[in-house]
């Protein structure tokens, strides 16, 4: 797939939301930070049962993003692999949503204690779906 001038903005956009510290690539320490950041605004310490959940979801979509777009194995996933893992139809499949974003998005209403059925809107700090 070839990415237009406006999903590659889309994706560069996407991008720093998963680059929670701002350096330039994505590393397993952002979305452990995003995790911790997200549950605790919520009031769930470390020891409660949907923070853990949490933490494992975004550390599955991590390991996940890490697999299919880290070309260089340098556990960081630069732009460009970013973009190249989408380009290439790896990052969003029905399989990956079902596997990591769906849960994900349980436990995000889970957290803030969202009705399942309301309609959702906000993204993720995690890096749930973006529309």
């Amino acid at each position: 797939m070839e990415v237009s001038a406006f999903l590659d903005r889309k994706l560069a956009r996407r991008f720093q939301t998963y680059d929670t510290d701002g350096d330039g690539f994505v590393a397993r320490a952002d979305f452990v930070a995003a995790a911790t950041r997200l549950a605790e605004e919520f009031g769930h310490g470390p020891g409660s049962p949907v923070r853990q959940r949490l933490d494992g979801l975004c550390l599955g979509l991590w390991e996940h993003l890490a697999m299919v777009a880290d070309t260089d194995h340098d556990s960081r996933i630069s732009p460009a692999e970013y973009k190249a893992a989408f380009a290439a139809g790896m990052l969003e499949t029905p399989e990956s949503f079902d596997a990591g974003y769906r849960p994900f998005l349980d436990v995000i209403m889970e957290i803030a204690d969202v009705d399942a059925t309301a309609n959702w809107s906000r993204t993720s700090t995690c890096g749930g779906p973006v529309g």
